[in-house]
């Protein structure tokens, strides 16, 4: 009867668990290549305050990062690298924000995680 009673309260443990990585995501994660703050540091010393729309989209490009087209009306670039970890149950991106001034210099960056989960 204790070993019935200590499996249920297993299963729900790790019920639990599973729920709780569900909705907040996996917190063990395993980078393939650069983690976001490795990325916005690249992006920060390679794109300083000022550059053009067409030297963001080039280290964009370069990088293999997804990204729309530049928005005029919010002078706003997003961008994203997809699968970049490898997190129990979720799928990691890092989502970019590129945000310029009205004479489409850069202005702001906004680097981040995402999660997907499954």
């Amino acid at each position: 009867m204790r070993i019935g009673k200590l499996i249920k309260i297993a299963i729900a443990v790790f019920v639990t668990a599973i729920a709780f990585i569900l909705i907040t995501g996996s917190p063990f994660r395993f980078y393939r290549g650069d983690s976001p703050k490795q990325l916005e540091a690249k992006m920060n010393a390679a794109l300083p305050i000022g550059s053009s729309i067409p030297q963001v989209l080039a280290f964009l490009d370069a990088n293999h990062i997804d990204h729309a087209p530049y928005v005029p009306a919010k002078h706003a670039i997003g961008a994203i690298k997809r699968n970049v970890c490898w997190a129990l149950l979720t799928e990691c991106s890092i989502e970019i924000q590129l945000l310029f001034d009205g004479e489409n210099r850069l202005q702001r960056t906004s680097v981040h995680e995402g999660f997907t989960g499954l």
